[in-house]
């Protein structure tokens, strides 16, 4: 009887805990990096921000990207604000990539991102990235350069699509260089959102 006691004592003491360290978190989000509550111009009770959208290189297809994004542990520095998360890309071959995120603004934020540049680096992080850490190697690799224009996030690619991808959406065996530029807009969406848009490729 005693054993069972102390298993219902330690339940409600791990519910507690796991509330505290979300309201902390919050709070130290809240103060640190505001902005992350607001992305796209409206508040989310979670500082994370979901996109879906196609980005359309002409004459070279169309591609659809969902990106997840939160403020990074590096915080913000003074004169940038760094984001992490994760992506996911697909193509006309009927190709899904799943992508680690990185990216960082030019300058400071404060509560409102509205205006503010984004560049995102994309790449194809493979399992066992610690033991070899070349980033060459991380392919499909993409570098975004997105402005928030609220409630959108507008992207170019600046020809990274058409270095990494054929016009089929195959991916290249090695790295071609960079084309014409892929040009589109996230707009708030999920899972379902991007299945939806890559069948309509």
């Amino acid at each position: 009887m005693q054993a069972v006691t102390r298993r219902w004592r330690f339940w409600p003491r791990l519910f507690v805990f796991i509330v505290a360290g979300f309201l902390i978190s919050s709070v130290i989000t809240a103060v640190f990096a505001p902005w992350a509550f607001f992305l796209g111009g409206r508040f989310h009770w979670l500082p994370i921000w979901q996109g879906v959208g196609v980005l359309e290189a002409p004459g070279h297809g169309r591609f659809g990207l969902r990106v997840r994004l939160y403020p990074s542990p590096r915080g913000t520095k003074f004169g940038g604000t760094y984001v992490r998360g994760t992506a996911e890309l697909c193509t006309l071959a009927g190709v899904t990539f799943a992508l680690n995120l990185q990216g960082s603004t030019a300058d400071a934020v404060g509560a409102d991102m509205n205006g503010h540049t984004l560049s995102l680096d994309l790449a194809n992080r493979p399992a066992w990235w610690w033991v070899d850490g070349r980033y060459e190697t991380w392919r499909p690799r993409l570098a975004l350069h997105g402005r928030w224009v609220n409630p959108q996030l507008v992207l170019d690619d600046g020809g990274t699509f058409v270095r990494e991808f054929a016009a089929d959406g195959m991916l290249r065996a090695q790295p071609g260089a960079a084309g014409v530029s892929a040009h589109g807009a996230l707009h708030e969406g999920g899972s379902a959102d991007f299945a939806a848009l890559c069948r309509q490729l």
